[in-house]
Protein backbone atom coordinates (compact mmCIF):
# COMPACT_ATOMS: atom_id res chain seq x y z
CA UNK A 1 0.00 0.00 0.00
CA UNK A 2 1.34 3.44 -0.79
CA UNK A 3 2.95 5.30 2.12
CA UNK A 4 1.36 8.65 1.28
CA UNK A 5 -2.37 8.65 1.89
CA UNK A 6 -4.98 11.35 1.81
CA UNK A 7 -6.92 12.01 4.98
CA UNK A 8 -10.39 10.70 4.25
CA UNK A 9 -12.06 11.84 7.48
CA UNK A 10 -14.60 13.76 5.38
CA UNK A 11 -16.08 10.57 3.94
CA UNK A 12 -19.84 10.50 3.41
CA UNK A 13 -20.35 8.14 6.35
CA UNK A 14 -18.27 7.02 9.30
CA UNK A 15 -16.21 4.05 8.25
CA UNK A 16 -16.10 1.08 10.60
CA UNK A 17 -13.25 -0.76 8.88
CA UNK A 18 -10.92 -2.91 10.93
CA UNK A 19 -7.55 -1.12 11.03
CA UNK A 20 -4.87 -3.66 10.21
CA UNK A 21 -1.32 -3.54 8.90
CA UNK A 22 -0.72 -4.76 5.31
CA UNK A 23 0.85 -8.02 6.48
CA UNK A 24 -2.27 -8.86 8.46
CA UNK A 25 -4.46 -8.05 5.46
CA UNK A 26 -2.25 -10.33 3.37
CA UNK A 27 -2.84 -13.17 5.81
CA UNK A 28 -6.61 -12.72 5.62
CA UNK A 29 -6.65 -12.58 1.82
CA UNK A 30 -4.40 -15.63 1.53
CA UNK A 31 -6.67 -17.75 3.70
CA UNK A 32 -8.39 -20.66 1.90
CA UNK A 33 -11.47 -19.83 3.97
CA UNK A 34 -11.68 -16.26 2.63
CA UNK A 35 -15.29 -15.09 2.39
CA UNK A 36 -17.10 -11.91 1.41
CA UNK A 37 -17.71 -11.16 5.09
CA UNK A 38 -13.96 -10.88 5.66
CA UNK A 39 -13.66 -8.30 2.87
CA UNK A 40 -16.63 -6.40 4.26
CA UNK A 41 -15.06 -6.35 7.71
CA UNK A 42 -11.80 -5.01 6.29
CA UNK A 43 -13.57 -2.26 4.33
CA UNK A 44 -16.14 -1.30 6.94
CA UNK A 45 -19.69 -0.04 6.48
CA UNK A 46 -19.05 3.54 5.36
CA UNK A 47 -17.45 4.72 2.14
CA UNK A 48 -14.23 2.67 2.09
CA UNK A 49 -10.74 4.07 2.18
CA UNK A 50 -9.72 4.07 -1.47
CA UNK A 51 -6.11 3.05 -0.85
CA UNK A 52 -7.29 0.11 1.23
CA UNK A 53 -9.90 -0.90 -1.33
CA UNK A 54 -7.36 -0.91 -4.14
CA UNK A 55 -4.84 -2.76 -2.00
CA UNK A 56 -7.40 -5.52 -1.52
CA UNK A 57 -8.79 -5.54 -5.07
CA UNK A 58 -5.30 -5.52 -6.62
CA UNK A 59 -3.90 -8.12 -4.24
CA UNK A 60 -2.14 -10.90 -6.19
CA UNK A 61 -4.31 -13.56 -4.56
CA UNK A 62 -7.58 -11.97 -5.71
CA UNK A 63 -6.14 -11.00 -9.08
CA UNK A 64 -5.17 -14.63 -9.67
CA UNK A 65 -8.64 -15.84 -8.74
CA UNK A 66 -10.21 -13.24 -11.02
CA UNK A 67 -7.89 -14.10 -13.91
CA UNK A 68 -8.72 -17.80 -13.59
CA UNK A 69 -12.45 -17.07 -13.32
CA UNK A 70 -12.43 -18.57 -9.81
CA UNK A 71 -13.33 -15.43 -7.86
CA UNK A 72 -16.46 -16.31 -5.86
CA UNK A 73 -19.49 -14.31 -6.91
CA UNK A 74 -20.09 -13.05 -3.37
CA UNK A 75 -16.53 -11.71 -3.18
CA UNK A 76 -16.84 -10.01 -6.55
CA UNK A 77 -20.18 -8.46 -5.60
CA UNK A 78 -18.72 -7.12 -2.36
CA UNK A 79 -15.80 -5.50 -4.20
CA UNK A 80 -18.03 -4.03 -6.91
CA UNK A 81 -20.33 -2.54 -4.30
CA UNK A 82 -17.32 -1.11 -2.48
CA UNK A 83 -16.09 0.60 -5.65
CA UNK A 84 -19.56 2.00 -6.27
CA UNK A 85 -19.40 3.50 -2.79
CA UNK A 86 -15.81 4.77 -3.06
CA UNK A 87 -15.58 6.18 -6.58
CA UNK A 88 -17.68 9.31 -5.94
CA UNK A 89 -14.88 10.40 -3.58
CA UNK A 90 -12.74 10.65 -6.71
CA UNK A 91 -15.44 12.38 -8.72
CA UNK A 92 -16.01 9.25 -10.80
CA UNK A 93 -19.27 7.67 -11.88
CA UNK A 94 -19.20 3.97 -11.09
CA UNK A 95 -20.17 1.57 -13.86
CA UNK A 96 -18.90 -1.58 -15.52
CA UNK A 97 -17.29 -4.83 -14.33
CA UNK A 98 -14.77 -5.16 -11.52
CA UNK A 99 -11.71 -4.98 -13.80
CA UNK A 100 -12.89 -1.68 -15.27
CA UNK A 101 -13.72 -0.25 -11.84
CA UNK A 102 -10.24 -1.10 -10.58
CA UNK A 103 -8.46 0.35 -13.60
CA UNK A 104 -10.42 3.61 -13.62
CA UNK A 105 -10.07 4.08 -9.88
CA UNK A 106 -6.34 3.43 -9.92
CA UNK A 107 -5.73 5.78 -12.85
CA UNK A 108 -7.79 8.58 -11.34
CA UNK A 109 -6.34 8.16 -7.84
CA UNK A 110 -2.73 8.23 -9.04
CA UNK A 111 -3.31 11.24 -11.30
CA UNK A 112 -5.25 13.16 -8.67
CA UNK A 113 -2.74 12.37 -5.92
CA UNK A 114 0.13 13.59 -8.09
CA UNK A 115 -1.76 16.77 -8.98
CA UNK A 116 -2.60 17.37 -5.33
CA UNK A 117 0.98 16.80 -4.18
CA UNK A 118 2.43 19.17 -6.78
CA UNK A 119 -0.10 21.89 -6.01
CA UNK A 120 0.33 21.51 -2.25
CA UNK A 121 4.09 21.68 -2.67
CA UNK A 122 3.94 24.99 -4.55
CA UNK A 123 1.24 26.48 -2.32
CA UNK A 124 3.39 25.68 0.72
CA UNK A 125 6.16 27.77 -0.83
CA UNK A 126 3.80 30.74 -1.15
CA UNK A 127 3.13 31.32 2.55
CA UNK A 128 4.49 34.85 2.14
CA UNK A 129 2.79 35.39 -1.24
CA UNK A 130 -0.93 35.16 -0.68
CA UNK A 131 -1.93 36.27 -4.19
CA UNK A 132 0.28 33.61 -5.76
CA UNK A 133 -1.16 30.95 -3.46
CA UNK A 134 -4.73 31.96 -4.31
CA UNK A 135 -3.91 31.84 -8.03
CA UNK A 136 -2.48 28.33 -7.66
CA UNK A 137 -5.53 27.16 -5.75
CA UNK A 138 -7.90 28.77 -8.24
CA UNK A 139 -6.13 27.00 -11.07
CA UNK A 140 -6.23 23.73 -9.13
CA UNK A 141 -9.98 24.02 -8.57
CA UNK A 142 -10.45 24.55 -12.31
CA UNK A 143 -8.99 21.11 -13.03
CA UNK A 144 -12.04 19.35 -11.54
CA UNK A 145 -10.04 17.76 -8.71
CA UNK A 146 -11.29 14.74 -6.80
CA UNK A 147 -13.44 15.66 -3.78
CA UNK A 148 -11.19 13.87 -1.28
CA UNK A 149 -8.19 15.88 -2.45
CA UNK A 150 -10.10 19.14 -2.30
CA UNK A 151 -10.98 18.20 1.28
CA UNK A 152 -7.33 17.49 1.98
CA UNK A 153 -6.34 20.85 0.51
CA UNK A 154 -9.05 22.54 2.56
CA UNK A 155 -7.72 20.88 5.72
CA UNK A 156 -4.33 22.51 5.18
CA UNK A 157 -5.42 25.93 3.91
CA UNK A 158 -9.10 26.31 4.71
CA UNK A 159 -9.20 30.10 4.37
CA UNK A 160 -7.27 30.22 1.12
CA UNK A 161 -9.31 27.42 -0.45
CA UNK A 162 -12.55 29.14 0.58
CA UNK A 163 -11.38 32.41 -0.95
CA UNK A 164 -10.19 30.67 -4.12
CA UNK A 165 -13.59 28.99 -4.47
CA UNK A 166 -15.34 32.31 -3.92
CA UNK A 167 -13.14 34.07 -6.48
CA UNK A 168 -13.79 31.31 -9.00
CA UNK A 169 -17.54 31.49 -8.45
CA UNK A 170 -17.49 35.28 -8.94
CA UNK A 171 -15.61 34.92 -12.22
CA UNK A 172 -12.54 36.67 -10.83
CA UNK A 173 -9.55 36.46 -13.13
CA UNK A 174 -11.62 36.67 -16.33
CA UNK A 175 -11.38 40.45 -16.61
CA UNK A 176 -8.48 40.17 -19.04
CA UNK A 177 -10.85 38.69 -21.64
CA UNK A 178 -12.86 41.91 -21.69
CA UNK A 179 -9.98 44.37 -22.01
CA UNK A 180 -10.48 45.00 -25.74
CA UNK A 181 -13.78 46.78 -26.46
CA UNK A 182 -12.88 46.81 -30.17
CA UNK A 183 -12.57 43.02 -30.25
CA UNK A 184 -15.85 42.51 -28.40
CA UNK A 185 -17.66 44.92 -30.72
CA UNK A 186 -16.25 43.17 -33.79
CA UNK A 187 -17.26 39.73 -32.54
CA UNK A 188 -20.76 40.95 -31.74
CA UNK A 189 -21.21 42.62 -35.14
CA UNK A 190 -19.13 40.63 -37.65
CA UNK A 191 -20.75 42.34 -40.62
CA UNK A 192 -19.00 45.58 -39.70
CA UNK A 193 -15.77 44.01 -38.49
CA UNK A 194 -12.26 43.96 -39.92
CA UNK A 195 -11.02 40.39 -39.98
CA UNK A 196 -7.42 41.61 -39.81
CA UNK A 197 -8.16 43.63 -36.68
CA UNK A 198 -9.93 40.68 -35.04
CA UNK A 199 -6.98 38.39 -35.80
CA UNK A 200 -4.51 40.94 -34.45
CA UNK A 201 -6.50 41.49 -31.25
CA UNK A 202 -6.91 37.76 -30.67
CA UNK A 203 -3.18 37.17 -31.17
CA UNK A 204 -2.31 39.95 -28.71
CA UNK A 205 -4.83 38.73 -26.16
CA UNK A 206 -3.61 35.14 -26.43
CA UNK A 207 -0.03 36.22 -25.75
CA UNK A 208 -1.09 38.55 -22.95
CA UNK A 209 -3.17 35.88 -21.24
CA UNK A 210 -0.38 33.33 -21.43
CA UNK A 211 2.05 35.84 -19.94
CA UNK A 212 -0.38 36.92 -17.22
CA UNK A 213 -1.00 33.41 -15.93
CA UNK A 214 2.55 32.21 -16.52
CA UNK A 215 1.81 29.28 -18.81
CA UNK A 216 -0.53 27.90 -21.45
CA UNK A 217 -1.89 25.35 -18.98
CA UNK A 218 -3.31 28.13 -16.84
CA UNK A 219 -4.56 29.90 -19.97
CA UNK A 220 -6.52 26.78 -20.77
CA UNK A 221 -8.14 26.88 -17.34
CA UNK A 222 -9.15 30.52 -17.81
CA UNK A 223 -10.80 29.77 -21.17
CA UNK A 224 -12.68 26.78 -19.81
CA UNK A 225 -13.89 28.74 -16.79
CA UNK A 226 -14.98 31.65 -18.97
CA UNK A 227 -17.02 29.34 -21.18
CA UNK A 228 -18.61 27.76 -18.13
CA UNK A 229 -19.32 30.63 -15.77
CA UNK A 230 -18.09 33.85 -17.39
CA UNK A 231 -20.08 36.93 -18.28
CA UNK A 232 -21.56 36.96 -21.82
CA UNK A 233 -18.72 39.07 -23.23
CA UNK A 234 -16.05 36.89 -21.58
CA UNK A 235 -17.73 33.77 -22.99
CA UNK A 236 -17.77 35.26 -26.49
CA UNK A 237 -14.09 36.24 -26.37
CA UNK A 238 -13.08 32.87 -24.90
CA UNK A 239 -14.88 31.06 -27.72
CA UNK A 240 -13.14 33.29 -30.27
CA UNK A 241 -9.73 32.63 -28.71
CA UNK A 242 -10.41 28.89 -28.80
CA UNK A 243 -11.43 29.11 -32.46
CA UNK A 244 -8.43 31.29 -33.32
CA UNK A 245 -6.08 28.87 -31.57
CA UNK A 246 -7.58 25.76 -33.16
CA UNK A 247 -8.56 24.42 -29.76
CA UNK A 248 -10.68 21.48 -30.91
CA UNK A 249 -10.68 20.19 -27.33
CA UNK A 250 -12.84 23.17 -26.34
CA UNK A 251 -15.55 22.68 -28.95
CA UNK A 252 -17.82 20.83 -26.53
CA UNK A 253 -17.66 23.76 -24.12
CA UNK A 254 -18.57 26.13 -26.96
CA UNK A 255 -21.42 23.88 -28.00
CA UNK A 256 -22.52 23.80 -24.38
CA UNK A 257 -22.77 27.60 -24.34
CA UNK A 258 -24.68 27.49 -27.62
CA UNK A 259 -27.15 24.84 -26.47
CA UNK A 260 -27.75 26.64 -23.17
CA UNK A 261 -29.63 29.34 -25.08
CA UNK A 262 -26.99 32.02 -24.54
CA UNK A 263 -27.15 35.29 -26.41
CA UNK A 264 -25.21 35.43 -29.69
CA UNK A 265 -26.33 31.91 -30.64
CA UNK A 266 -25.33 32.37 -34.32
CA UNK A 267 -21.85 33.46 -33.28
CA UNK A 268 -21.24 30.35 -31.16
CA UNK A 269 -22.75 28.12 -33.84
CA UNK A 270 -20.28 29.43 -36.42
CA UNK A 271 -17.25 29.24 -34.13
CA UNK A 272 -18.04 25.64 -33.15
CA UNK A 273 -18.54 24.76 -36.82
CA UNK A 274 -15.25 26.38 -37.82
CA UNK A 275 -13.39 24.57 -35.07
CA UNK A 276 -14.84 21.07 -35.45
CA UNK A 277 -17.27 20.76 -38.40
CA UNK A 278 -18.07 17.05 -38.02
CA UNK A 279 -18.68 17.20 -34.27
CA UNK A 280 -20.79 20.31 -34.68
CA UNK A 281 -22.80 18.88 -37.58
CA UNK A 282 -23.63 15.75 -35.61
CA UNK A 283 -24.54 17.78 -32.53
CA UNK A 284 -26.78 20.18 -34.45
CA UNK A 285 -28.47 17.38 -36.39
CA UNK A 286 -29.22 15.45 -33.21
CA UNK A 287 -30.42 18.63 -31.49
CA UNK A 288 -32.91 19.37 -34.27
CA UNK A 289 -34.10 15.75 -34.29
CA UNK A 290 -34.64 15.89 -30.53
CA UNK A 291 -36.59 19.14 -30.84
CA UNK A 292 -38.80 17.69 -33.58
CA UNK A 293 -39.54 14.54 -31.59
CA UNK A 294 -40.59 16.29 -28.38
CA UNK A 295 -44.19 16.58 -27.29
CA UNK A 296 -45.04 20.29 -27.65
CA UNK A 297 -47.41 20.01 -24.70
CA UNK A 298 -44.61 19.11 -22.30
CA UNK A 299 -43.15 22.07 -20.32
CA UNK A 300 -39.56 21.22 -21.24
CA UNK A 301 -40.49 21.24 -24.93
CA UNK A 302 -41.77 24.81 -24.86
CA UNK A 303 -40.25 26.87 -27.68
CA UNK A 304 -38.94 30.05 -26.05
CA UNK A 305 -37.38 32.99 -27.89
CA UNK A 306 -33.89 31.86 -26.86
CA UNK A 307 -34.60 28.34 -28.07
CA UNK A 308 -35.90 29.64 -31.39
CA UNK A 309 -32.66 31.56 -31.92
CA UNK A 310 -30.64 28.42 -31.16
CA UNK A 311 -32.72 26.28 -33.51
CA UNK A 312 -32.47 28.75 -36.39
CA UNK A 313 -28.74 29.29 -35.81
CA UNK A 314 -28.07 25.56 -35.99
CA UNK A 315 -30.25 25.25 -39.07
CA UNK A 316 -28.43 28.15 -40.75
CA UNK A 317 -24.97 26.71 -40.09
CA UNK A 318 -25.64 23.11 -41.11
CA UNK A 319 -25.57 23.73 -44.90
CA UNK A 320 -22.11 25.30 -44.46
CA UNK A 321 -20.60 22.15 -42.94
CA UNK A 322 -21.72 19.39 -45.25
CA UNK A 323 -25.40 18.99 -44.46
CA UNK A 324 -27.65 18.34 -47.48
CA UNK A 325 -30.20 20.78 -46.06
CA UNK A 326 -30.79 23.83 -48.24
CA UNK A 327 -29.75 27.27 -47.06
CA UNK A 328 -32.26 29.18 -44.97
CA UNK A 329 -34.22 31.74 -46.99
CA UNK A 330 -35.06 34.80 -44.86
CA UNK A 331 -37.63 35.82 -47.45
CA UNK A 332 -39.82 33.07 -46.00
CA UNK A 333 -40.09 34.97 -42.72
CA UNK A 334 -42.85 37.57 -42.27
CA UNK A 335 -41.55 41.13 -42.38
CA UNK A 336 -42.81 42.02 -38.91
CA UNK A 337 -41.26 43.26 -35.67
CA UNK A 338 -41.89 39.86 -34.12
CA UNK A 339 -39.65 38.18 -36.70
CA UNK A 340 -37.06 40.97 -36.93
CA UNK A 341 -34.43 39.23 -34.79
CA UNK A 342 -35.02 35.88 -36.46
CA UNK A 343 -34.58 37.48 -39.87
CA UNK A 344 -31.17 38.74 -38.72
CA UNK A 345 -29.82 35.31 -37.78
CA UNK A 346 -29.00 33.88 -41.26
CA UNK A 347 -27.19 37.09 -42.34
CA UNK A 348 -25.28 37.10 -39.04
CA UNK A 349 -24.21 33.50 -39.65
CA UNK A 350 -23.08 34.45 -43.16
CA UNK A 351 -21.11 37.47 -41.93
CA UNK A 352 -19.53 35.53 -39.08
CA UNK A 353 -18.53 32.72 -41.42
CA UNK A 354 -17.00 35.16 -43.89
CA UNK A 355 -15.03 36.92 -41.15
CA UNK A 356 -13.59 33.66 -39.87
CA UNK A 357 -12.84 32.58 -43.44
CA UNK A 358 -10.34 35.44 -43.53
CA UNK A 359 -8.86 34.60 -40.13
CA UNK A 360 -8.40 30.85 -39.89
CA UNK A 361 -9.16 27.71 -41.94
CA UNK A 362 -12.03 25.39 -41.11
CA UNK A 363 -11.11 22.46 -38.89
CA UNK A 364 -11.44 18.86 -40.02
CA UNK A 365 -12.82 17.03 -36.99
Amino acid sequence: MKDQKINQNDEPAENTAIRLEPEHIDQILASPALEAAHISALLGNGAPNIDLLLYIAEHPMLVRLERDNRLPEALETTLVEAFFSAMPQLGLRAYGPLASLKARTRARLDAERRKYELTAKYVAKCVEKEDAALQLLRNYLETDPAPIFVSAMRTQWSDWVARAEDARDRGEGLEILQESPALIAALQAPGDASAAMVAEELAKLTAKLSEAVAGTGASDLILRRALRVGEPQAKLVAAAMATFGGRVDLVREILGVFLSGASHAPHYAVMAARLAPLTTRNTFAQYLVDIASQNPEEPEAKITAERTHTILSARSVLPLIGSPLPAVDVAQFPDTDEYALLRSIPPTVEAMWKMWDEITPVGNS
